[in-house]
C-alpha cells in the first residue's frame, strides 16, 4: 500500500472523515443526516453498512424526482409544481391537451385542438426553456432550434389548413342556403 493509500484510509476511518462522506453524499442526493449515528465510531461497520439506521436519516427536502428540472413528462409527480415554477399553469395545460387530443384527426375541432396544443408547446420551449417528450434530456442550441422550428412550421400549416376549412364551411353553408351546418 502506498503512503498516498495509507493516508487516505486513515481519513476515511477518523469520525470526522466518514461525517464529511455522509454530508457530501446527503448533499448530492437531496437527503440530510439528522445527527451523527450512534455506531460511526466504529469505522467498519460504518464503511460495510452494518446495523441498522432505522430512520436515522430523513429528508430535509423534499427530493426532486427528475435529474432535469426543465424536462416536461406526461405523467405529473409530487414535485413538479415546486420544480417547474413560472412555467407550471402551461405545463398542466399541456398535459391536459397532450391527454385529450388524437395524434390523427381532422375536421375544425381537431384543428383547434392542435393550434392550441403547438401554441403551448411554443410558448413552454420558447419563453421558459422546457423540454418537451419524446426527448430524455434537455435540448441546447441547434436541437432547440430545430424543435421550434418545426412546431412554428406546424402551427403555420395548421392554421392555414384551419383557415381552409373555415372558407369552405362558409361556401358550403351559402350553397345550401344554410341547410348544412358542419
Amino acid at each position: 500500500m502506498s503512503w498516498a493509500g495509507s493516508c487516505a484510509g486513515a481519513w476515511l476511518s477518523s469520525r470526522g472523515g466518514i461525517e464529511a462522506l455522509r454530508r457530501d453524499a446527503a448533499q448530492r442526493t437531496g437527503a440530510g443526516v439528522t445527527g451523527p449515528s450512534p455506531r460511526a465510531e466504529d469505522p467498519a461497520e460504518a464503511r460495510s453498512g452494518a446495523g441498522g439506521d432505522d430512520g436515522e436519516r430523513r429528508a430535509t427536502r423534499p427530493s426532486v424526482r427528475c435529474e432535469y428540472p426543465d424536462l416536461v413528462t406526461l405523467e405529473p409527480a409530487d414535485d413538479d409544481e415546486e420544480v417547474s415554477g413560472d412555467a407550471w399553469p402551461l405545463i398542466v395545460e399541456w398535459r391536459e391537451l397532450k391527454n385529450k387530443h388524437s395524434h390523427r384527426g381532422k375536421g375544425l375541432a381537431w384543428l383547434a385542438a392542435e393550434e392550441q396544443l403547438l401554441e403551448v408547446e411554443l410558448a413552454l420551449l420558447e419563453e421558459h426553456g422546457m423540454t418537451l417528450p419524446p426527448e430524455k434530456r434537455p435540448l441546447r442550441g441547434f436541437d432547440r432550434g430545430g424543435q421550434t422550428t418545426w412546431r412554428r412550421a406546424a402551427l403555420l400549416n395548421t392554421r392555414r389548413e384551419r383557415a381552409g376549412q373555415e372558407r369552405r364551411r362558409q361556401v358550403r353553408r351559402a350553397l345550401t342556403l344554410g341547410l348544412w351546418w358542419d
